[in-house]
This record gives structure tokens, sequence and C-alpha cells, in this order.
């Protein structure tokens, strides 16, 4: 508190009744300390701090609560001063606590940080170290998730990089047998991976989608939808929605892609029984679990097909259709009108489908092919 905010120390006239010293001067008055708890002469309190009521330190635990307050503030400046050259070099150390230190302090970073920061990162080679250590079942592995995300935000070549160092298989690995904080931040960075940036071709994001769909994700994704927190769920809702847009997806060098593939994500979520847990996000969860849950939920129907449209509307309460070919009882559009006024927005496109940037499948495997 500030000395002028607090009263000043009441100083009471002396009682004619109070007893001398034997040399017949008043014994000199004392006042208690607040951190000690002794009584001590007003000679052993700097004046500034007699001002301060009962809230007075004497001049040695006063220099004592200023040291440990100096080498907590330096404690904390270092932390802030992280060097990312510094810290990927103990990512390689050989002890887990200065790993697991090292990896919270570029994770501290990247979040706090600016698309420089993470350029920065990167450039000092913290990826494939950090990937590496998702294999480790203890807060390594944790704290390298939660870089990894963060680094995966905004920039396509982080995400190659991250593929290229193995780290969609081991993310995916994490994403089965983590806990549920390792679970949400596995969902959160393959979502990250499986959508476009602004820096992106839509044939990166494709191929990317393949990986993640091929190396096994959408069933721990759909099982962290089902039985995950609040926060897993969201994330969880969000990956799905992305792999639902274009993943599986796959050129062939000697010809057409094959279209049987086109829809793997897609069939395997509706198999696996996505629809029921993303309808209760959509009608329980908070404003951006509903976003996500709709979105996911607009890409499963998207393509018409009559099962699924059929069983979305159902969950919703609309007109039901027999699920049989070309009868979905209502239309996709009124579908997807009904998803968006459920969440409350009127955007409920993928980024990458969007207006400003879709583009038609036949035109990115011709990119991809090109």
């Amino acid at each position: 508190c500030c000395a002028d905010s607090q009263p000043a120390l009441a100083v009471s006239r002396p009682s004619p009744n109070m007893p001398k010293s034997p040399s017949g001067s008043k014994s000199p008055s004392k006042v208690k300390c607040s951190t000690c708890d002794e009584k001590k002469k007003k000679t052993d309190f700097e004046k500034d701090e007699l001002a301060h009521g009962d809230e007075r330190r004497c001049k040695d635990c006063k220099e004592s609560t200023d040291a440990l307050f100096k080498t907590a503030l330096f404690s904390s400046r270092a932390k802030d001063d992280v060097s990312p050259d510094a810290e990927v070099e103990r990512l390689h150390s050989a002890d887990p606590n200065v790993q697991n230190d090292a990896a919270s302090r570029l994770w501290t970073l990247s979040r706090n940080g600016t698309e420089e920061t993470d350029k920065n990162i990167a450039a000092a080679g913290a990826i494939s170290p950090l990937v590496g250590l998702l294999k480790h079942k203890d807060e390594r592995a944790w704290f390298a998730a939660g870089t990894l995300q963060s680094l995966s935000c905004r920039s396509q070549a982080r995400k190659k990089a991250i593929v290229d160092a193995g780290g969609v298989e081991l993310l995916i690995a994490l994403l089965h047998n983590g806990d549920a904080d390792d679970k949400e931040l596995c969902a959160m960075a393959l979502g990250n991976l499986s959508d476009g940036t602004n820096d992106d071709k839509l044939s990166a994001t494709i191929d990317r989608q393949v990986l993640i769909v091929g190396a096994g994700a959408v069933s721990p994704l759909v099982d962290l939808l089902r039985n995950g927190d609040d926060g897993g769920k969201e994330a969880a809702a969000a990956a799905l929605a992305n792999l639902f847009v274009l993943a599986g997806i796959h050129p062939h060098t000697d010809g057409p892609y094959d279209k049987r593939l086109h829809n793997k994500a897609l069939v395997e979520g509706f198999e696996l029984g996505t629809i029921t847990p993303l309808l209760q996000l959509l009608k329980e969860g908070s404003a951006h679990g509903k976003h996500e849950a709709a979105r996911a939920l607009k890409e499963l129907t998207a393509s018409d097909d009559p099962e699924r449209v059929a069983a979305v509307a159902r969950g919703l309460g609309l007109e039901q259709g027999s699920g049989a070919s070309g009868d979905t009882g209502t239309t996709v559009s009124a579908l997807h009108e009904e998803l968006a006024r459920i969440a409350q927005t009127d955007d409920i496109n993928s980024p990458i489908t969007s207006d400003m940037t879709r583009m038609t499948i036949e035109e990115g495997v011709e990119e991809m092919a090109g």
C-alpha cells in the first residue's frame, strides 16, 4: 500500500501517572513490527514505515522483504527473457527435468509472443526435439504438445515441419493414450494441422488431411468428442469439422483421384456415431462448442448423403426422411439454416471452405497434379 493512503500513526499524550525510569526520564515508547511481531524502538523503523499504522515494518524486516522481492523479480525477468536457441539446446539435455522446463518455457514464449516469435522458435530447431518429447509418458509430452499446438496455428511451413518430423503419428498416439489434458492439446494441434492458413495452398492442406485420416485420427477424435471434458469435446469437434471438409482425397499419378476415398473421414465418422455427441454439443455446449459442432454437422451433410442428412434432421426435430436414396425429408439448405440458428451464428463455414477461398475438389486435385 502507498504511504499516503494509510492513516498516520496516532501519538497520544502521556499520562501524568506514567512511571518513570530510575533516572527520572520517561521510558522510550515502543511500537510493534507487523512482520516479526516484536515491539521495538521507533528508531528501529524508518520514518515512512511509522506512517503505515499497523502495517509498519522494522528496518531489519523491511530489508529482508526487499531482498526477497528483488530475487523474485530477477527470476521473473529471467523467465521473460527466454532465448529460443538456449531453450532448444536444453531440449536435447539428458535430464528430463531440464527438457520439461525448456518445453514449458517455449510454450509460454509462443503463447505470449507474435508470429515473429514463432518463426524464431522454429528457426532455432525446436520442432524436431519437441516432436520427440511426445513419446514420453510424463509432462514432457504435454508441454511439447502444447508448444506444437501453438506453433502450428499460423504457418504452413511450421505445419509441414511438424508433419515431416513424424508429429501426426505421435500426436494421434498421445490422443489414444494420454490423459484428458493431453488429449485436448493433441486434438487442438491436429485441428491446426488439418486447417488451412493464409499462406497455404489447398493441396498442402489436403495432403495433411489425408495423412491425418490415414494415420487413424478419426476414431480417437470421436471418442474424445463423446467422453472428453468440455475443452476436449470442442477441440475434437473442430478437428473433425476440418477433416470432414476434404479429407480422404488422394491424387494418383496415373490418373484421376480415387473417388471412393473422397468420403473416407465422413463415412468413418458417421459409422463411429459422431452425430449424437455433435448434436449434444450443439445443444448444450459453450458458444464456441456450438459453433464447432454446427460446422462439423454441416460438413457431414454437405454432400447430400440421404442417411446422414436424415440422421441429423431427426436429431434436430426436423421433418424426418426415410433415409432412402433421394428422400431426406428436409432440404440440406434448411438443415444448415437450423444449425446456424441453434449455434447463434451467421457463418458455420469452415475457414478453407469460405466463399472467398472455396475451390471444387476437382480444382484442388488439378492443383495437386500440377
